[in-house]
């Protein structure tokens, strides 16, 4: 699998070639691509940063879940504490 820096050293190759670029119709060819690698770059970066997210959250869910299980006792003032604390800010 490819990961997103190797992606990025590849499209920094792609778009510092610009010896095939000698008027304007290939230039603007050339940007047309430097933008398109940007952009999937940009796209490619925020859906791995969702999927972090999503991975953290469930995480998250399992581990108060488990306590809840466990200890509901310290879980129910974990909670009541977070919320004192939300309460004073």
């Amino acid at each position: 699998m490819i990961t997103i820096k190797q992606l990025k050293n590849i499209a920094t190759d792609i778009k510092s070639d610009d010896s095939w670029v000698n008027d304007s119709h290939s230039g603007a060819e050339h940007k047309g691509i430097c933008d398109g690698l940007n952009r999937l770059i940009s796209h490619l970066e925020e859906t791995e940063c969702d999927e972090c997210k999503k991975d953290e959250t469930e995480w998250l869910n399992n581990f108060a879940d488990y306590i809840q299980d466990i200890k509901p006792n310290i879980y129910n003032e974990a909670c009541e504490y977070a919320d004192k604390l939300e309460e004073n800010e």
